[in-house]
């Protein structure tokens, strides 16, 4: 199960749900909920099942890259705006322009969709 969500005030995207863990990034920096936030988030495949997870804020490198040695399963479930865990974890607010990739982005690639909206 993958998801994507604030979490206490932070942009939050967790890859894979197992038994308990996941592969979890949480930005560094607070989420303004008063007005249009750019988030990303990304995860580059390295060797075996090491991957570089990152998350973006504004157009901007926020956190990562953070190196796992866990590869997420596919097929899973995608949450957007609510928590895997919890029923409590819910999006107040508004998704627009939701876009995923089948490769990772460049830091100038997600900067370039950013600023589409400027």
């Amino acid at each position: 199960t993958y998801g994507m969500f604030l979490l206490y005030g932070k942009f939050s995207a967790w890859a894979g749900w197992y038994a308990g863990s996941a592969l979890k990034q949480t930005s560094n920096g607070s989420i303004n909920t008063g007005s249009w936030v750019h988030l990303a988030f990304s995860r580059e495949q390295l060797t075996g099942n090491h991957g570089n997870f990152r998350t973006y804020l504004n157009g901007s490198k926020d956190a990562g890259p953070t190196n796992r040695n866990e590869k997420p399963a596919t097929g899973a479930l995608l949450y957007m705006g609510k928590a895997i865990t919890d029923a409590n974890y819910y999006l107040n607010g508004a998704l627009d322009d939701l876009r995923i990739y089948h490769r990772t982005l460049s830091d100038a690639e997600v900067k370039a969709l950013h600023d589409l909206g400027q």
